[in-house]
């Protein structure tokens, strides 16, 4: 028995390199009548511990050193059949020497199994059998409530935390909030209608205070003036942010300059294709785009320029989703003014460089700011909106009662944290290191023979064209899946149609991670042999042709489907994915902090 009940736990990567190992099981729950000799097998073990009362768990704290190589999964399946026993696997570390803080491996009813990860001498083994996920030690204790309300909620819950803690994570709309803006934002804070000087509800007195705090945290972050600027936080999101901006400051079909959304533009700014109008800002607005210089990449100044004086926008809007190369303010500011427009500057993608200092603020040469308050921000899902003291009506009015009711206190709260966190040094540093890695990953990714958009970058995203490489940008993100590296496609100058030709990538989530600067060339190396293989499997692939019975969407859903049945079965895509988890597991989300 002793024998099975180590051999369960055997993770085949170690078979060559024996280790010691920390087992450490907790609520060992017997739901079947499992034989009495097994109990008294258990409890002979060194370490062992009964409960009180009746014996129906099992503590067993033991070091034991592993030789024999059993694949752990099958070998488990075939110990719960035999004694009837319900487990789940919260995690399994190996180390060459007993942490201090040593991690716990349980097996209790309220979880399907989870699978376990290996560090051997501080260093990652390759994935196990039979799933897409290593459970590299999630805590679930944090989520106990959860996990007895909700068992079915709790397992997607941590599955996700899996599929994080194992990606190289560069997707550049994310970020990750600490445990304080996350404490925040689970704050008992009771929604509120209504502004600080007039409240719908009574009892909101503590809500004002901190609905002015925040306030007054926003101004400082940014080191604006409370008597030129004004501050709202209500906003749901950064497009109902945009949405109100506008429908604030202009008349229905007054004309609103935008960049294009393939030129790095953003979905609220008044997209519409040649066929339909997309954003309700399209509906409500003459929208009208600006472009990039096809050769350079960088914004076409001198025929926005031109353009405005054709079409005389109200607003013009700076910013967006993929432009990855510095805006130059003060020269908008000058067409804007020619113009008689107001200039617009969405920050949403760019707040949290703006605030750690890293790139040059909006700010001076602006009237209206909009950002959200995640992505490089590090902060929860929600916006702000900074205009000048003068439309203080007009927006407020707009965000509520217009278009908006109660507001959630507690997200307000965790905004107003992430803002005190943006002031502090460490902060500061950290955007600087975003913008560095970003430069490097471009700069590595360039010298592996790749365009990039705009040249190069000089914020925290990274646009790749793939059109040079013959590659799909919707398989390139696969295949990218497929090792666990995370990215999107985007669509790039030139693209049409909903044609995606590029992959965004972002540095943000990885160094907040703490992955250091030169990883960053290690990661372009890896999408590069990804790519590389991806390229190659296109060439095998059977073509799929559209036809009036199989719909643009469908196709894709076909050539996706070819295209992982190959790259399965790819002996090179395991081999990367193992490069990946060897990254990764030294440097875990900021959510992965054990609770005391």
């Amino acid at each position: 028995m002793e024998g099975l009940i180590v051999y369960c736990l055997i993770y085949p990567a170690l078979a060559a390199h024996p280790v010691s190992l920390w087992l450490d099981f907790d609520d060992v729950q017997l739901l079947g009548q499992a034989p009495r000799s097994l109990l008294r097998n258990l409890q002979e073990w060194p370490g062992c511990s009964r409960d009180q009362g009746e014996l129906q768990s099992v503590r067993v704290h033991s070091i034991i050193l592993i030789r024999q190589e059993i694949k752990a999964m099958k070998a488990c399946a075939y110990i719960f059949s035999f004694l009837d026993l319900s487990a789940t696997f919260d995690y399994l570390h190996c180390y060459s020497q007993i942490p201090a803080n040593r991690p716990t491996f349980s097996m209790n009813r309220d979880s399907q199994l989870a699978s376990p990860q290996s560090h051997a001498n501080g260093r990652a083994n390759s994935h196990f059998t039979g799933s897409s996920y290593t459970d590299t030690g999630i805590d679930m204790n944090r989520f106990q409530h959860l996990r007895q309300a909700d068992p079915e909620g709790a397992l997607l819950l941590r599955r996700e935390m899996s599929r994080d803690m194992n990606s190289l994570n560069l997707s550049a709309p994310e970020s990750y909030m600490t445990l304080a803006v996350r404490e925040a934002l689970g704050a008992p804070l009771p929604p509120s209608e209504g502004y600080p000087d007039r409240r719908y509800h009574s009892g909101r007195h503590i809500v004002n205070e901190i609905e002015e705090l925040c306030w007054r945290r926003a101004l400082e972050t940014f080191d604006l003036s409370a008597e030129t600027w004004g501050v709202n936080v209500q906003a749901f999101s950064g497009s109902l942010a945009n949405l109100y901006t506008y429908t604030a400051l202009l008349e229905p079909g007054d004309t609103l300059f935008h960049m294009d959304l393939s030129h790095g533009g953003h979905l609220s700014h008044g997209h519409q294709t040649s066929k339909r109008k997309v954003s309700e800002s399209a509906f409500k607005f003459n929208a009208v785009a600006y472009h990039v210089n096809l050769e350079t990449g960088i914004i076409d100044y001198d025929g926005l320029h031109e353009l405005a004086q054709q079409h005389k926008p109200k607003i013009i809007t700076v910013g967006g989703s993929s432009y990855s190369r510095l805006i130059d303010y003060e020269t908008m500011r000058k067409i804007a003014d020619d113009v008689g427009a107001l200039l617009h500057c969405d920050m949403a993608h760019f707040c949290g460089l703006v605030a750690g200092r890293a790139i040059p603020s909006p700010f001076p040469h602006c009237h209206v700011v909009t950002t959200t308050t995640y992505k490089s921000f590090c902060g929860p899902k929600g916006a702000i909106i900074f205009y000048r003291s003068w439309m203080k009506d007009k927006i407020n009015s707009t965000v509520f009662p217009r278009y908006q009711a109660a507001r959630d206190y507690s997200v307000v709260l965790a905004i107003s944290v992430a803002l005190r966190q943006s002031q502090s040094s460490v902060y500061r540093e950290q955007q600087r290191q975003v913008v560095e890695a970003s430069r490097m990953l471009a700069a590595s990714l360039i010298e592996l023979g790749y365009t990039i958009v705009g040249g190069g970058t000089d914020t925290h995203m990274v646009i790749i064209d793939l059109r040079p490489r013959k590659i799909d940008a919707a398989v390139a993100e696969k295949a990218l899946e497929l090792i666990n590296i995370i990215c999107n496609q985007n669509s790039i100058p030139g693209d049409q149609g909903g044609n995606c030709s590029g992959l965004r990538l972002g540095t943000p989530p990885m160094v907040l991670r703490g992955m250091p600067l030169l990883a960053f060339n290690k990661a372009a190396v890896l999408i590069h042999q990804a790519l590389e293989i991806t390229h190659k499997i296109q060439a095998e692939m059977v073509p799929c042709q559209q036809t009036s019975a199989c719909s643009r969407q469908s196709r894709r859903v076909r050539i996706l489907e070819q295209f992982v049945a190959i790259a399965q079965k790819h002996s090179m895509i395991e081999d990367l994915k193992s490069q990946v988890a060897f990254i990764v597991s030294a440097h875990p989300p900021p959510w992965h902090e054990r609770s005391s």
